[in-house]
Parts: structure tokens; sequence; C-alpha cells
């Protein structure tokens, strides 16, 4: 989809629309209350153009709902919410990895193709443009993609899309990391480098022995507790070995009720002490935790890359030779 900063958006689509739906505006519309004046169909490049009556803000979130459109077989399109404009780029943990396809070979139903699959377990869009996929190895950078809440995006290598999308939203990435078999650390990190997620998975994570053989993908049972490791994964139940694009087939609920153990407090200098934890904290670890530091004013408290840190910055210096007590609640 294409915005041309005015009034104009321009859909492309992958199979030939029939004309006299793809021209009815009423089957368009933007932000839930604004039909466009006008819906001309381009079959030459099989796309719409859509012309509303005022210009369309760039620089705000805009969502255009597309229904009730027909093929030129007559086979009904599903309704497709397309999302443009500035929207929000995740932070931590609004973004999961939610399955892993490591060994696709020897395949049970889907193609041998290695994928991840994300999920926005977040309450708005995610604009996924210039999020960073690494493995222990290597790292590859998402282009522009919208993600609505609740749904998933199957991320694979560009050779290997049109072996997936007809699973789920699809988007190939350049440079897409090898899923090492053996086990893999996988990390996500936001446009200013905070980490997102990420999970560091092995075969034992399989929880079966056949399946950590080949074919089968692995699925996080629970997206709402996206810390916990091993004990919220295991070995897809679907007959096809995973379930791309789609709710897990292992998916139910799993909450972490073991809080994160405090382990350490190092100070990085005399204005900033970082305190480690033995699990990756949750997103608002910081503004909600209760931290005192005798004798000593804390300016803030904030999130540290990696996830499993908090970064606590002082407004007075520490000193040399002093010992100071640290309470967390």
């Amino acid at each position: 989809m294409e915005h041309d900063g005015n009034s104009t958006v321009k859909i492309s689509f992958t199979v030939p629309i029939d004309t006299s739906t793809a021209e009815n505006i009423e089957n368009y519309l933007l932000d839930s209350y604004r039909h466009p004046l006008a819906a001309l169909y381009l079959p030459e490049i099989q796309s719409v153009q859509l012309l509303f009556k005022e210009k369309i803000d760039r620089q705000a979130l805009q969502k255009l709902t597309i229904e009730s459109l027909f093929n030129i077989d007559d086979f009904p399109l599903p309704q497709s919410i397309q999302f443009f404009g500035m929207g929000k780029s995740p932070g931590f943990q609004p973004l999961v990895i939610s399955e892993i396809m490591a060994k696709p070979s020897p395949a049970i139903s889907l193609p041998e193709a290695e994928y991840i699959e994300l999920k926005n377990t977040g309450e708005e869009p995610l604009q996924l443009k210039g999020i960073r996929l690494a493995d222990s190895q290597s790292s590859a950078t998402l282009t522009d993609a919208w993600l609505a809440p609740g749904d998933y995006l199957i991320l694979c290598s560009t050779a290997n899309v049109a072996r997936l999308s007809g699973y789920g939203q699809c988007l190939g990435v350049s440079s897409f990391p090898n899923l090492n078999d053996a086990g893999d650390t996988l990390r996500l990190f936001s446009t200013t480098g905070q980490e997102i997620h990420s999970i560091a998975y092995t075969e034992s994570w399989y929880n079966d022995a056949f399946k950590s053989k080949g074919g089968w993908s692995l699925e996080m049972i629970d997206t709402e507790w996206p810390c916990q490791g091993m004990s919220n994964w295991r070995a897809s139940e679907n007959k096809k070995g995973g379930t791309p694009g789609k709710a897990n087939s292992v998916q139910q609920s799993n909450p972490d009720l073991q809080a994160p153990l405090f382990l350490s407090a190092l100070a990085e200098d005399s204005l900033h002490v970082s305190l480690l934890f033995s699990e990756k904290l949750e997103r608002y670890a910081a503004e909600e935790a209760k931290i005192t530091l005798k004798d000593v004013a804390i300016e803030s408290v904030s999130m540290a890359k990696e996830a499993k840190q908090l970064i606590v910055k002082l407004l007075t210096p520490l000193r040399p030779g002093i010992i100071y007590s640290l309470e967390i609640s």
C-alpha cells in the first residue's frame, strides 16, 4: 500500500480483482468512519487507487479496512486491515518470538523452510521497520511491515517467502539467520538498540525425542509470559508440524509464578549502579520497582538493553571505600 502524502492511497493485490467490487467505495473505510470519494481499479497492475476528500495526515497512524472484494473468478477475498503513517515501534516485549522452525527437514506437511514467527501481544499496531533480528552469529534488519494487535508475522529468508506466504502474513528478510538445529540464541532489538525479546532454545525444549529430529516447530505455550524459557515451550502438536501465522497448537495458560531473584549489584561508575536478576524482567519493572540506597538519592531507574538488568542513576556520586545498603521491593 502506498500513500502519496496528500489524499490518494494505492492498494496492490496479488490476484486480479473483480472491477465492480474493487470500485465500490463502500468496501473501503479509513479510520472507521471515512469512505473514499472514488475508487479506480487499474487491472494492468492489479491495484486500486482511492481518492479521499481531505488530505491524509501521514504523521498519524492510519487504519484502512478493506472488505467485500471478489477476485475475477468470483471468490471472496478475506477482510483486510492495513496500517500506514507514523505508528509505534515496539519497545520491550509487546513483540515476542512465538514459534521457531529450526529443523524443517524431514518435512511433515509444511514446506522445508526455516522460519520464525512473531506475535504482537500489545494493544496497538506495531511498525516493524528497522527492528533487528539477531542470532549468535549474524543479524538482519526488518523492512517496512505492520503487525496488528494479536496478529502473527512469519519471518523467513527472501527465497522462502513464496513457500510460506500461504500460511499467513509473511516477511522475507535479507540475511535471515541460519537457525542452528542443536540450539541458538535469538534476539529482537528495537530501532534504538533496546532488547525487545530474546530466547536461547536447545533441543531439550521439544520435550519429545522423536519430534526433535526434525519437521516440527517449537511453539510458545503462553505468549503473555514470554520470559520463562524452556518451561514455556514445547514441540508443536499440529499434524502439519507447526502453525506458522496462526495461534499455537500448544497455547494455554502458563503463568510465571516464580518471581525473579535479585543476584547482584555492581557500581558501573560513581553515578550508575547495575542490578542483575535471575531472569528477564517484565516491561514495567523499571517503573514499578521500589529501590532505596541508604544515604544516596536516586534520580531514575531504567531497563538495560539486557532485560535481566536494571540501571539505577544516582543524583549524588558514590564515595570510594563506603559500603552501601540497597533495598528492592
